[in-house]
């Protein structure tokens, strides 16, 4: 190859990367693929930093206004529950989360980690939260300790039978 050829192919891969990092910055690839901050809690599984909505990866918690019976007829609120092991978890905390993809509700999906732990995996493994095989990464494995283990909405005066599912939207 000939110096003019090699400095054709250097200059031509230059502006191939420029445009593609171009292309990636405007499809907001590049600026948005880590969102870290002090979270505002939404609910069990989704967290709000610096106004990007973010539904955590691999994992289900109900709803914060779902609820369910206990074993002696009490309305637990669940959702609520769940919600705040959340806050307990991240809340005034910074959360680092790695953006994988969007949800259908525009929401950014994120596994997302604060003090070096995986927030997912914490929420499934006090059992206020659910494996979703919709999205990866997969807490099945957490899920059926914290359920062995009754921890969170698996126990605490709950039936000890899938009780936790009678919040609508949660284990769907």
């Amino acid at each position: 190859m000939t110096s003019d050829e090699y400095g054709v192919c250097i200059g031509a891969l230059l502006v191939c990367c420029a445009l593609s990092e171009e292309a990636l910055a405007g499809a907001g690839a590049v600026e948005s693929a880590v969102i870290e901050g002090v979270p505002q809690i939404i609910d069990g599984d989704t967290l709000d930093i610096k106004g990007n909505r973010i539904r955590l990866a691999g994992m289900n918690a109900p709803e914060t206004g779902r609820s369910r019976n206990d074993q002696n007829g009490r309305a637990r609120m669940c959702g609520r529950d769940a919600a705040a092991a959340m806050d307990s978890l991240v809340g005034g905390k910074t959360v680092r989360c790695a953006v994988i993809g969007e949800d259908d509700y525009g929401r950014a999906v994120a596994v997302c980690r604060a003090a070096g732990a995986d927030v997912g995996a914490e929420m499934v493994g006090a059992g206020f939260a659910l494996d979703s095989p919709s999205y990866k990464p997969s807490y099945a494995r957490i899920e059926a300790e914290a359920r062995a283990a009754g921890r969170g909405l698996h126990g605490r005066g709950t039936r000890g039978d899938g009780a936790h599912k009678e919040c609508k939207g949660y284990g769907e």
